[in-house]
């Protein structure tokens, strides 16, 4: 069955661990001169206070490791990883404080520690923007009965769903906790089953499992490693296998874990890009980039650029570094650094000239309550309100 991209599941519950001293977390968004750390605050028990930076710390790691690019000097402490629908790494504390304090939720510090390391684990396949693919980690425990509102995913107790009807809806005060349903059994007011799949039948929802030979209108239908094939008869398609290594594909979802090469020239493989040397039309899975000279003909995988080395044709210096005026790779911009855009700037920090929109501005730590801003990425509190940064409003009730 697929499994979920959301760092929160409903097994285990527990309290949140004693806070330490006030240099045993980490850093909101830069790395500052604090005293030595006595202990890590990213591995087990992990406090609730420092949760949030640790899933940014191992994610950022991870997506290096996958072939985003080096991390050059940032210590990627505000990656804004995705925690639950409407839940990323700044607001999650408050958030499940809330949860906490109108129990609704419960936390196990001791399987957040064993969440947090498992990001490590994660196929490189499986990553994409603002999600932390972490199956079955258990952090919170659901304590809201089914029939009663919710206003998180991880807040439901049993296997009951946070839902608006049959998905869950960013408005607090919107979901409420519905059991799941089977395969088979129509998901127009409740949730399916995990792993299951809610599809658009002739006229009804259904739950579908997503295996081969299950309905479906679009691969995101199907469990990992199948996809939709479409209906000759222009009616509900079918998941099938993906391909094999070598054989036509059209798109990336086609070959499983391998990637789709080609398709945009006219003639796509399946191909394992985790491989140096391997042919490549975009991305490279593993610690590699794609190194693509000429549009029109195909790349090969090569390791990803350090700082001070050659910028890479097509694919610049990778997620973390950046190609400087010289055609060679070097760090994006520290606290003060000058800046033209938020990609000059370290990862976490924010470049005014976002927010002014002069030509040039300085990259600065997210910014303040009552600050001038364009999105929630730019404060420190998560929430950008009518273009002013604001208070995160977690659901209370």
């Amino acid at each position: 069955m697929k499994h979920a991209l959301v760092a929160v599941a409903l097994i285990a519950c527990g309290t949140p661990a004693p806070s330490g001293p006030a240099d045993a977390h980490l850093d909101a968004n830069v790395r500052l001169p604090d005293a030595p750390l006595a202990t890590d605050p990213c591995v087990a028990p992990i406090a609730i206070e420092d949760l949030g930076r640790c899933l940014d710390r191992a994610w950022c790691a991870r997506l290096a490791a996958c072939g985003h690019g080096q991390l050059g000097d940032t210590d990627c402490g505000a990656v804004d990883a995705r925690v639950t629908s409407t839940i990323d790494a700044r607001t999650l504390e408050q958030a499940a404080v809330t949860s906490f304090l109108f129990h609704r939720a419960a936390y196990d510090p001791d399987a957040a520690g064993a969440c947090v390391a498992a990001i490590a684990q994660t196929p490189c396949r499986s990553l994409a923007p603002n999600t932390i693919p972490i199956d079955q980690c258990a952090m919170f425990t659901g304590l809201v009965q089914p029939g009663n509102f919710c206003g998180y995913p991880y807040e439901c107790a049993g296997d009951a769903d946070c839902v608006d009807g049959y998905v869950f809806s960013p408005a607090c005060g919107q979901n409420t906790c519905r059991p799941r349903v089977a395969v088979g059994m129509t998901c127009s007011t409740n949730p399916c089953v995990p792993g299951a799949h809610c599809v658009s039948e002739v006229g009804f929802l259904l739950c579908e499992s997503g295996e081969a030979g299950s309905g479906c209108w679009a691969d995101a239908d199907c469990d990992d490693g199948f996809w939709c094939q479409p209906s000759p008869m222009g009616t509900i398609g079918a998941c099938v296998a993906a391909a094999g290594p070598g054989e036509a594909c059209d798109r990336d979802r086609q070959c499983g874990a391998r990637a789709c090469v080609g398709a945009a020239l006219g003639s796509g493989m399946c191909v394992d890009t985790t491989v140096l040397g391997a042919p490549c039309d975009s991305r490279c899975l593993g610690p590699f980039l794609c190194a693509r000279p000429d549009p029109m003909q195909l790349g090969a995988c090569v390791a990803a650029p350090a700082v001070g080395d050659p910028c890479l044709p097509g694919a610049g210096c990778g997620d973390f570094l950046r190609c400087g005026a010289d055609d060679h790779c070097t760090t994006r911009g520290a606290l003060g650094a000058t800046c033209a855009g938020a990609g000059e700037c370290d990862v976490g920090l924010v470049c005014t000239t976002d927010v002014t929109g002069t030509p040039t501005g300085t990259c600065v730590a997210p910014l303040s309550n009552g600050t001038a801003c364009v999105d929630s990425t730019q404060c420190a509190s998560g929430a950008c309100t009518d273009h002013v940064c604001d208070v995160y409003q977690a659901c209370a009730f």
